[in-house]
């Protein structure tokens, strides 16, 4: 964890191994994440006849959204390119 708060703050720099490694983790997370959203909502739709079920189906398909929107919004974007959360703009 240091060296990767070092690579962060930018007192070292960044290797290239770093964005392959996170490349691959994204790709791997994604796979996995959308087959687990399919079983979910797969799941949710057989037990649609729960009040219960119904609203836990409500707040999958709500957050569902929510990081749909916060994907079209923040993928891509480089937070650590003359910004630092701890200081502002360089």
């Amino acid at each position: 964890m240091p060296e990767l708060l070092k690579i962060a703050t930018g007192k070292e720099a960044r290797p290239p191994e770093l964005d392959t490694f996170a490349a691959a983790f994204a790709v791997a997370g994604e796979d996995q994440e959308k087959a687990a959203d399919h079983a979910t909502l797969f799941l949710l739709k057989q037990l649609s006849f729960d009040p219960d079920v119904e609203k836990a189906k409500a707040e999958f398909e709500r957050a569902q959204g929510v990081e749909e929107r916060f994907h079209h919004d923040f993928d891509g974007v480089d937070f650590t390119a003359n910004y630092l959360p701890c200081c502002g703009p360089s």
